[in-house]
Formats: structure tokens, C-alpha cells, sequence
């Protein structure tokens, strides 16, 4: 087979490849089965996906924000 084909296969193949890693790696977390795995039940995932990132943005923004208000920051480093 022509190297060239056999990647632009892989490549193809590769999305398809992750997302069924995903969804299997998913259930093994959760310990489910297929059939348990529901619409109301990825609903539920995807609303504390979308809580866990506004909290890690908020995080993020509180941090910096600390940072940049901090009155030492102002304060360069001297070589000597």
C-alpha cells in the first residue's frame, strides 16, 4: 500500500477514532453500559462540563486579577 493513501486513511479514520475513545473512556468512568448512557443523562454531563469550565474561567480571572492589582508587581527586577 502507498504510504501516502495509508495515512490519508489514518487521517480520516482519526475523529472517528477519538470520539469512540472518548465515549468508551466515558463510560468506564462512569461505570455504565451503553444502554445507561441516555440523552437526559449527556444533557446532565454537558451542563456540569459547561459549571466545572465557569468556574475554572472565573478562577483564572480572579487570579490574575489578584496579579495585576498587586502593588509588588510594579517592582522590576535590577541586574546587578
Amino acid at each position: 500500500m502507498n504510504c501516502m493513501i495509508f495515512y490519508r486513511q489514518q487521517g480520516l479514520a482519526y475523529t472517528a477514532d477519538k470520539l469512540n475513545h472518548a465515549y468508551t473512556s466515558l463510560l468506564e468512568i462512569l461505570n455504565i453500559t451503553p444502554r445507561q448512557f441516555t440523552p437526559v443523562l449527556l444533557k446532565v454531563l454537558l451542563k456540569q462540563a459547561l459549571e466545572t469550565r465557569e468556574w475554572m474561567c472565573k478562577g483564572i480571572f480572579d487570579s490574575r486579577a489578584k496579579d495585576y492589582s498587586n502593588p509588588f508587581r510594579k517592582n522590576g527586577l535590577r541586574n546587578q
